[in-house]
Formats: C-alpha cells, structure tokens, sequence
C-alpha cells in the first residue's frame, strides 16, 4: 500500500522536477561568505613583543568561510515520498576532520554529544548541540527551528575513509539542503557556529578547567616531593657508615645474641674457675700444688680477656646491626613516601599534559580544502539513481537510513 502511494508522488516529483529541469538555467554565481559569529580575540602584538603563553581560554578563531556556487547538478535519491524534499534546490558540500575518540574524562554529556553530532546522528543531535551553546551565541530562532524540528529534511553526513588523516582523526562529509543558495549558506554558518560553541568550546573549556584543577594539586604535591627526596637524601647520608654492617639481618641478629647468651654462660664458668684457683692459693700445701693452681688461673684469666674480647664485638656489632636495621627502616619508609608521591605527581602531569593535548585537539573542526561547493540539485528515485558501471558497493549513499540521520 506504502508502495503504491510513493510511486505516484515520486512520479510527481521527478515530474516537476523534469520540468524545472527543462527551464533556462540562470547564470553561475558567487556567494558572498558569512563568517559565524565568533569570540572577540585579543589584537595581535608585535612580533617582538610575541611569547609563548599559557592557553587559558578555549581558542575560536574567526571562520572565513569560502562558498562557491557550481552549475554542475549532484544527483541525490529520494528516500521517502515528501514533497518537502523536492523544495530543496541546492545542497552544500563540505568536509571536516575530527577526531574519532572523541574527549574524554570530562563531566556531563560531551563526550555523547560530540559522538552523536558528528559521526553518527546530527539531526537528531542538534538540540543536545544547542544546549551546551551560550544564549548569545545561538543562530536565528528560525535556523534554530529547522535544525530542531527538520534537519532531517536539511543536514547529513558519512564518515570517509582517508589515508591522509592524522591518527585518530576521520574525515566526515556534510550535505547541507536548503530552497536557495542563499538559504543553505545560512545553514552551512548556523551549523558551524553550533559546533564551534556548542562543542568545541565546551570541551576545550572543560579541559582547560581539568588542567587548572591538575595545575593546583601539583603546586601543593611538588614541594611535599621535594622535602620528601630531601629527607631520603639525608636518611641516606646517616646510613652511608653502617655499610660494613649491610649484611646484617634480623636473623643475624638474633644468631648474634644466641652466641651472646653462651658465650655469658662460658665467661661465668671462666670467672668461677679464677675465683677457685684464688682462694686455693691460699691452701697451706706444698709448692707444687702452688705453681699447679697458679697456671691454671693464669689460663683462665688469658681465656677470659678473649671471652670478654669477644663479647665486646659482639655487643659492638650487635649495636650497629640494631642502628643500621632501624636506618634501613627510616630509609624505606622515606623511598616508599617519595615514591609514592612522584607517581601521583607523574600520573597528575600526564593527565595535565593530555588535557592540553585534548584542548588543542578540539580546536574548531578545519573544513577541508577551506572552501563550501553548492550544488544545484537533481533528485531521483532509489529505482533510477545513477550508478557508475560496475558498482555494486553498498555505501552509505544506498542506504535509506542514511539520508534519515
């Protein structure tokens, strides 16, 4: 049933489009540009005067749009049976590279948006466009109106595939309809105009605003880092003339002070033994019981100088292992805050860097070739829409949903 109505309207349409066709065409001419409305910018200083300076503010340089008018006809389908569609006599061409990723970590509906605008749906996404636009920046209430309510009628686009774009980038094709050249140029400059201040602004100010946010966090962390490689540096220096004790471990320590524990046993039997050989001496016996007694405590007392001897380093070594031990523990602690502090330093001035990066990435979409074609426009019927031999791509230009975005 849809069918058989469609037929006769596109009958119709191709009719008077035939007949439009068959009337004298009016001489080629040129449209003047229409720049978009654009942030006032500050006037250039003399280049000596010229620095580099921190961006601080989202960049939107005046767009000098180029329109050119061309006699030659672009043929399109007509998709649906609406006699709206054959009102559009013109249709503007134009390509703009964008970045395919998209931006990221920022708050809100940006990211979606920007998607939806530009590589997916941009009729339908123009309303969310108008949302993150400033008042005063807006086109006309009647532009606003068509772009709201029947940009299906006016606007689509397909991505492209271009070996040349930057990585990351696609190049994505715009088709602008309107009843007159004059129309479509109003067209052409409200859509850019949206996506210059509904999305490039936002998203190079929400980046500038996470860069400053970075910015704040690392003047408070910088110093606190570096008063923390200053404290390991001195609790390094302090561990320097434990070197020798480097070996040193908790096990050993505790192997040191088993060996103290007996050597105090072996000092306490050497002790007990030149005490008893002290008072033997005493001993109302013959001379040779004498000088018996007197070498075996003379014996004893030599061992004792070395048990004692040996105590002493022991005591000595146990003393600095506890000392370096407890060095090595500050020293630790000092590398883990330092370390810890440079990571969240590095990761904040990644995320900084790649905020500016970002900025700079969703400066205004660049039209290419810095020119707009307009076309006048010869409609057809999907069953008579010429094709070139051989083609049997099915492309975007094939596909009805196309035309729907």
């Amino acid at each position: 049933m849809k069918r058989a109505m469609f037929m006769p309207c596109v009958l119709l349409g191709m009719a008077a489009i035939s007949a439009r066709a068959a009337e004298p065409k009016p001489e080629a001419k040129k449209v003047e540009p229409q720049p978009a409305a654009v942030a006032e910018a500050p006037k250039e200083a003399p280049a000596a005067e010229k620095a580099p300076a921190e961006v601080t503010e989202p960049v939107i340089p005046e767009r000098k749009l180029v329109f050119e008018e061309a006699d030659v006809e672009l043929p399109m389908k007509l998709f649906e049976a609406d006699a709206k569609l054959l009102e559009q006599h013109y249709v503007a061409v134009f390509r703009i590279t964008a970045d395919a990723r998209g931006p990221r970590s920022l708050p809100g509906n940006l990211d979606s948006v920007y998607q939806s605008a530009i590589f997916r749906a941009p009729g339908p996404s123009f309303g969310n466009v108008m949302e993150n636009t400033p008042k005063e920046r807006l086109p006309s209430r009647e532009l606003v109106s068509i772009l709201t309510h029947n940009a299906r009628r006016h606007v689509m686009s397909r991505m492209l595939d271009d070996e040349e774009a930057p990585d990351g980038f696609r190049v994505v094709e715009f088709k602008v309809l309107g009843p007159t050249p004059e129309a479509v140029t109003e067209l052409v400059v409200a859509i850019l105009q949206l996506y210059d201040y509904g999305l490039s602004y936002p998203i190079q100010r929400e980046s500038l605003r996470l860069v400053q946010q970075g910015e704040a966090v690392l003047a408070e962390l910088r110093p606190e880092l570096k008063k923390a490689e200053a404290e390991l540096a001195r609790q390094e220096e302090q561990l320097e003339p434990y070197r020798e004790y480097e070996d040193i471990t908790k096990e050993s320590l505790a192997d040191l002070m088993t060996q103290r524990r007996l050597l105090l046993v072996d000092l306490a039997g050497v002790e007990a033994r030149i005490a008893e050989c002290q008072k033997n001496l005493h001993d109302p016996r013959t001379s040779a019981w004498k000088e018996q007694v007197e070498t075996i405590m003379i014996a004893a007392q030599i061992e004792l100088v070395g048990l004692r001897a040996r105590k002493e380093y022991i005591d000595h070594v146990v003393e600095k292992g506890r000392e370096r031990l407890a060095l090595s523990s500050d020293v630790f602690q000092a590398k883990a805050k330092r370390s810890t502090l440079g990571v969240r330093v590095s990761r904040i001035e990644d995320d900084v860097e790649a905020n500016r990066s970002q900025r700079k990435r969703f400066e205004p979409f660049p039209i290419e070739g810095g020119k707009i074609t307009i076309h006048p426009v010869r409609w057809y019927s999907p069953d008579d829409y010429p094709r070139s031999p051989g083609d049997n791509s099915r492309s975007s230009d094939n596909n009805p949903r196309w035309w729907l975005r």
